[in-house]
């Protein structure tokens, strides 16, 4: 629920960001207490897929006799084209408020974006990955120093950082496909928010 508050927090930031318009918080709260639910449920929906991929991946190359490091890679490529299909999801819940309908929108509006969407989340949890071990190793190492909470403040401010980022960019995604697909551009996607 907490998760569904900051990116409801974030898509509509972005959209004042990309609008180059003031920030103006009072006008995010209730689209983003209305998608709570909503989201909550959703994110839970998605971890059964991605589970449920995982699992029956796993298991069909083990009945076909194929090492099972053949499954990894081949997980890992389901999954990112899974996190593709559905990557829209919650920037569809916020914006356009259609609820649990949330899932099937982000399917039509990703179809033949898929694949480009996935290489680009692959690229952007490289980079987070990179920059959280970077980070890990910094806590590590203030936290030994006896400063405990410094620490905690530093990998939760790190943390924030990067949901910020990946909520910023499938956002953008979002307005894009919006554009590419319907001919709606940022501006006339914005006028939900008045």
């Amino acid at each position: 629920a907490i998760h569904a508050v900051t990116f409801a927090f974030l898509v509509q930031l972005a959209y004042d960001a990309n609008l180059e318009r003031s920030v103006k918080i009072r006008r995010y709260i209730q689209p983003a207490l209305t998608s709570v639910f909503f989201l909550s449920v959703l994110t839970i929906v998605l971890g059964v897929i991605f589970l449920g991929s995982v699992i029956t991946i796993t298991i069909l190359t083990q009945k076909l006799g194929q090492v099972i490091f053949l499954a990894i890679p081949a997980c890992f490529a389901l999954l990112l084209w899974i996190m593709a299909v559905f990557s829209v999801t919650a920037s569809v819940v916020v914006i356009e408020q259609v609820s649990f309908r949330g899932l099937g929108r982000s399917r039509a509006l990703t179809r033949n974006y898929r694949w480009a969407i996935a290489g680009t989340l692959f690229l952007t949890f490289v980079i987070v990955s990179l920059l959280q071990y970077v980070f890990t190793f910094l806590f590590k190492l203030v936290g030994e120093a006896g400063s405990l909470i410094p620490a905690s403040i530093f990998f939760s401010a790190f943390g924030s950082l990067s949901l910020s980022f990946v909520s910023i960019l499938i956002t953008l995604f979002y307005s894009r496909l919006r554009e590419i697909k319907e001919g709606i551009g940022v501006g006339r996607i914005d006028t939900v928010f008045d």
